[in-house]
């Protein structure tokens, strides 16, 4: 027997010193800009591992870094926060373990989310955008179940219930979760579980009766951007005209509108529910006047008022509250 060196294997066996401090690099991007627990504790045992092989990680250069931050400090949340108990949650991940969780007091809502203390076999930890979020699927308590994404610093753990189904199920819960989320226009996946059933149904017709084409036409400018981000949405359900001086494509498919001021056409077919999904929302209303909506009907009457609600409040600001030196 030959006893062996902590982190002999880490430093000679596997990987050579280069790629281990990439790997350290791309560890200490996520661990200080994603604020994930996990990747926090490895990060740390990396480095101790790194030193104890005489690896000086303190000279690894930031290469890469992800710019998007959670925007939660754990320090300030309640210490029953599902977000500061990930331990317990990846372990009923693993099991595909039933829990019975509730919304913490005092929080924000959307609303679709739980309001009360509900049933959910969890599924998934996602990040997205801003926060870190439990991919779950629900037992309704008529026939089926409905898949949904929530907060962790939103969510409690209230009891386990002692019921696990087994890692097949949960597998397969998994598959339906990940494909409506990548499907839909971004975390909100609606509220009905009967159209997600349609929408992951095989049947392409039944599927198309809870789907919607989100029509813009954009001025050249936000078409530069837009036309830029060929991965926004999933290809397969995103087509536009050729930008100036690209030729047509699948992507680039669709014919320009012929209108002087909008000329660039771009369409996105998506769940229903996503007209409801505060993502595209905001990334629509955020281009102002230089992209005009013009399907489906409900999303022109949303910027509509999102529009005539701002004019109002500055041009008559004691309507909403804003007083004026």
């Amino acid at each position: 027997n030959h006893p062996q060196k902590k982190g002999y294997y880490l430093g000679t066996a596997i990987l050579s010193e280069t790629e281990l401090k990439q790997i350290f690099s791309v560890l200490q991007s996520q661990a200080a800009s994603l604020n994930d627990p996990v990747a926090v504790d490895i990060y740390q045992k990396l480095g101790e591992r790194l030193a104890l092989s005489k690896i000086d990680q303190e000279k690894v250069y930031p290469v890469r870094a992800i710019g998007t931050n959670s925007i939660i400090d754990t320090k300030h949340l309640a210490g029953s926060a599902l977000l500061n108990n990930l331990e317990v949650v990846e372990k009923a991940i693993y099991a595909g373990e039933l829990l019975e969780l509730k919304p913490l007091a005092g929080g924000a809502s959307f609303p679709s989310d739980e309001a009360e203390y509900f049933r959910a076999f969890p599924v998934q930890i996602v990040f997205h955008n801003l926060a870190w979020y439990l991919g779950y699927e629900k037992p309704l308590a008529t026939k089926g179940t409905l898949f949904k994404f929530q907060r962790l610093d939103r969510l409690f753990l209230a009891r386990r219930l002692g019921q696990e189904r087994g890692r097949k199920l949960q597998e397969k819960a998994l598959a339906k979760l990940q494909r409506l989320y990548e499907a839909s226009a971004g975390i909100h996946l609606g509220k009905d579980p009967k159209q997600q059933q349609a929408y992951l149904s095989q049947d392409k017709k039944r599927r198309s009766q809870v789907e919607i084409v989100v029509e813009l036409w954009c001025n050249q400018n936000s078409f530069e951007f837009i036309s830029e981000g060929t991965k926004r949405f999933r290809p397969q359900q995103l087509a536009m005209s050729p930008p100036p001086g690209k030729s047509s494509s699948r992507l680039f498919s669709l014919k320009p509108t012929g209108d002087d001021q909008f000329p660039h056409r771009f369409q996105i077919t998506l769940p229903h529910w996503s007209l409801d999904d505060v993502d595209l929302r905001s990334w629509i209303v955020a281009w102002g006047n230089q992209i005009k909506v013009i399907r489906p009907q409900s999303l022109i009457n949303y910027v509509l008022n999102i529009g005539s609600g701002i004019s109002r409040l500055y041009q008559h600001p004691e309507e909403g509250g804003v007083h004026r030196d």
